[in-house]
């Protein structure tokens, strides 16, 4: 999905973070057995201009997500000082990151470990660094006092909530929503994760800028600026094949994630339909949208209903409808490049069935009773395939051979992924989803493992 991105400047202190390996281990501590299968990582923190020992620091210890994220743990913060750190466990994770922190410096964040590395020595030499300063304006260019603004990170993940700015996770991290002030200026703390700057205001809007952007323009030493977007306003109504389901709980949760370095960021709103099954949600960001119904079941279970993808534009009102029709969906069965089809092979040979797919944690609301009824799908030589009556949701297919005692007998074919219905609006709903190629697993016997 697509977010709009602003153009902005940036007035930042200059960064550097040095980390230096060593293999060698200081004399006044012993080594370690390395058959324990331990692990101790210990070395140096100094000021980079300076040279200078750093007297308080703090070490966060994580796992990494991906090449980009790291899931750092709030609750094994050690504190140190000195200008030394120190880290043992007899038990790692298979791969494990280092975080330092002090204040008035930027974070540095270590290579990656894995659970063989026994002992190591890395010094790091952190760039004193006051943050990240700049100024919220409204459409119209006038500062905006007393909006929220967020360093919005992978462990420190930001909601918009009816106009407001709130961290899910991160407490531990240091998360904590700053206030602009009277001039619209804001300061949020230096980061060396991937991350957003986000800001909002429920009279004013919304806005954020990567940090691709803030680098970049921290070369020209201009000031940030983060102009805010007026909400957009979403008039809605809850139906069931065209029935207006009144007196229903609900939630629209959106959420969205257009590049891979940036963290997730959501909106959610929700409350109880009226007698028409209408709702309004007052305050959306601009942009594109996924839009996920959510019902709270009251025993703690959420019930997943239709959904809608949905354009926001700023300062307008929006009308949409979250039904359940049924819609028509089309697509292609293909092998995956490398998996060899019998010969004579025609994908008519098999019998396919699609359903819905729930689990305990996220089920098919009751409003819905047919989800999950088993639906069969006739097959073309080629693979191509038409299938009415189908309901939002998750599917899965189960293909298997007509002839079970026929060539196809020792054969399997798979689709491990799910293939998604997502609703259109009403307007739309006559058009066959197309699902495209959808790729199936080839496996010589029976069973694959």
């Amino acid at each position: 999905m697509k977010h709009s991105i602003y153009a902005v400047a940036v007035c930042l202190s200059s960064i550097l973070v040095g980390v230096v390996s060593h293999a060698a281990e200081p004399p006044d501590k012993p080594r370690l057995n390395l058959n324990e299968g331990a692990i101790r990582v210990q070395g140096e923190v100094r000021d980079a201009e300076t040279g200078e020992p750093i007297k308080e620091l703090r070490l966060i210890i994580g796992s990494p997500y991906n090449d980009i994220h790291t899931n750092w743990q709030g609750h094994l913060i050690t504190e140190h000082a000195d200008g030394r750190y120190e880290w043992f466990n007899r038990r790692p994770w298979l791969k494990t990151r280092l975080r330092i922190e002090a204040d008035g410096y930027r974070p540095a964040i270590s290579p990656t470990f894995t659970r063989d590395a026994g002992d190591v020595t890395m010094d790091f030499q952190l760039r004193p660094d006051k943050g990240i300063f700049g100024t919220v304006v409204g459409a119209q260019g006038d500062v905006v006092a007393g909006a929220e603004v967020a360093m919005a990170t992978f462990r420190r993940e930001t909601s918009v909530q009816n106009g407001k700015l709130i961290y899910v996770n991160g407490q531990r991290l240091g998360a904590e929503l700053v206030l602009t002030d009277q001039m619209g200026k804001f300061r949020v703390p230096p980061e060396a994760d991937p991350y957003l700057i986000v800001a909002a205001h429920r009279e004013h809007g919304f806005g954020l800028v990567e940090r691709a952007t803030v680098q970049g323009l921290h070369k020209t030493n201009k000031p940030l600026v983060i102009p805010l977007e007026p909400w957009c306003r979403v008039e809605g109504q809850l139906t069931d094949n065209g029935k207006p389901e009144p007196n229903q709980m609900y939630q629209l949760y959106v959420g969205w994630q257009p590049k891979p370095e940036w963290p997730i960021l959501n909106h959610r709103d929700g409350g109880t339909t009226d007698e028409q099954g209408r709702f309004v949600c007052e305050r959306l960001a601009p942009g594109a949208h996924y839009i996920q119904r959510q019902i709270n079941s009251g025993q703690g279970t959420e019930l997943v209903g239709p959904s809608l993808s949905l354009i926001a534009v700023a300062g307008k009102t929006m009308r949409i409808t979250i039904g359940n029709q049924q819609r028509s969906a089309v697509g292609r069965l293909v092998s995956f490049e490398g998996h060899v089809l019998p010969a004579g092979f025609a994908w008519s040979d098999l019998s396919v069935t699609i359903q819905g797919k729930s689990s305990r944690r996220r089920r098919v609301a009751p409003a819905w009773p047919n989800a999950n009824e088993i639906q069969k799908i006739e097959l073309a030589d080629d693979g191509t395939f038409r299938v009415d009556g189908l309901r939002p949701g998750d599917l899965q297919i189960k293909l298997t051979p007509k002839d079970p005692n026929g060539p196809l007998g020792d054969v399997a074919f798979r689709c491990f992924g799910l293939l998604r219905v997502r609703l259109v609006d009403d307007q739309e709903v006559d058009q066959p989803h197309d699902f495209g190629d959808v790729r199936i697993s080839v496996f010589p016997t029976a069973e694959p493992k």
